[in-house]
């Protein structure tokens, strides 16, 4: 379980809750995506989210991957004819 803040923190952040539709947002309507030192940063950024988590890109690829082997096989099971139980429970015997 998380850690709870205390008394003050708690109060300070209800209160930063509270007053969060006040608090000054940035607009994002003042970024041009055709500038050449925005194109830039963006690209470094990528580059080293990347570079950081090059195991969890792997590790969501593969799950990709796995995804759409498992949508392509209910796909073609969906087109094939059911096995009947006795199909079903044969294979089984055969195998053990």
């Amino acid at each position: 379980m998380a850690p709870q803040p205390s008394g003050d923190r708690a109060n300070q952040l209800v209160t930063l809750a509270l007053n969060w539709p006040d608090l000054p947002v940035p607009i994002m309507s003042t970024i041009d995506p055709g500038d050449a030192n925005f194109r830039k940063l963006l690209k470094e950024a990528l580059a080293e989210a990347l570079r950081e988590q090059r195991d969890f890109l792997r590790d969501l690829l593969a799950e990709v991957v796995d995804d759409a082997a498992l949508i392509a096989a209910i796909r073609e099971g969906r087109e094939d004819d059911f096995a009947s139980r006795g199909d079903v429970f044969s294979a089984l015997d055969e195998g053990g």
